[in-house]
């Protein structure tokens, strides 16, 4: 019984809170909605990857310098090309994020579209916790 509740314990202490995708609501407003972030925890340290569904930019990238506490989270991503620096800041409530960003345009840089990476996009957003994708069926 004790090897069990240790199992447990562990299984807890492995995921934090935050593991898992989020999306935003598909919207007019955001070109290349939903918006698409994968969060992981490894040995206490969360990583993880941020995503825009439609439109002409390549993703997931990488999401680096995440930091988070209970009830806010930060993170920083380069656009796909480069060009552009996106910080992130979030007041987590539940299975909800509410995120604002700021763009800042390396010199010389293009300032992107109107895209989750572009200067233009929308300055805040929403994502919310959702259920893993499917498995290609070659993984299952």
């Amino acid at each position: 019984m004790a090897a069990a509740i240790l199992a447990c314990a562990a299984a807890v202490v492995a995921q934090t809170p935050l593991e898992g995708f989020w999306a935003s609501d598909r919207s007019d407003q955001m070109p290349g909605s939903p918006y698409i972030i994968e969060l992981k925890s490894t040995a206490g340290k969360t990583s993880g990857t941020i995503r825009q569904t439609g439109g002409p930019v390549p993703g997931p990238v990488d999401l680096w310098d995440v930091k988070v506490t209970a009830k806010e989270m930060s993170f920083n991503a380069w656009s796909p090309d480069g060009d552009r620096l996106v910080s992130f800041q979030g007041t987590i409530t539940g299975d909800t994020i509410a995120l604002k960003k700021q763009v800042k345009v390396r010199d010389g840089g293009s300032p992107g579209g109107a895209g989750l990476f572009g200067a233009a996009g929308v300055q805040a957003f929403t994502v919310k916790r959702q259920p893993p994708p499917p498995r290609p069926a070659a993984q299952r």
